[in-house]
């Protein structure tokens, strides 16, 4: 087998050995799985896609948050807890920053 052949199997990139086999590799970011086909992503590369805090596990990348924040649904992002739990969410926050700057620039701050 070389890879010419479209069946080579490799996930990303295929190297053909001296022995005239192949040699699987993975792009940046990525490793090679057990079955030496296969590529999961890790968190050297981007952190995994993930926001703040990123785990390598069996299954891949595992986002986590720091004090203060939790993991929005996406399982990637991380959101101010306070803005979580507020019934407007990041709205009504926003609308007090803005009313926050607006006094300050009347007042002449």
């Amino acid at each position: 087998m070389n890879c010419m052949n479209k069946n080579h199997g490799c996930a990303h990139i295929c190297r053909e050995t001296p022995k005239g086999g192949i040699a699987c590799e993975c792009r940046p970011g990525f490793e090679l799985t057990k079955n030496q086909r296969d590529c999961k992503l890790t968190c050297n590369y981007g952190n995994g896609g993930c926001q703040h805090t990123c785990d390598d596990t069996d299954q891949g990348p595992k986002c986590g948050c720091h004090v203060k924040f939790v993991l929005h649904s996406d399982g990637k992002t991380c959101i101010d807890r306070c803005v979580k739990n507020e019934k407007s969410g990041l709205v009504k926050k926003l609308a007090i920053s803005v009313q926050r700057q607006a006094t300050m620039l009347s007042v002449g701050l």
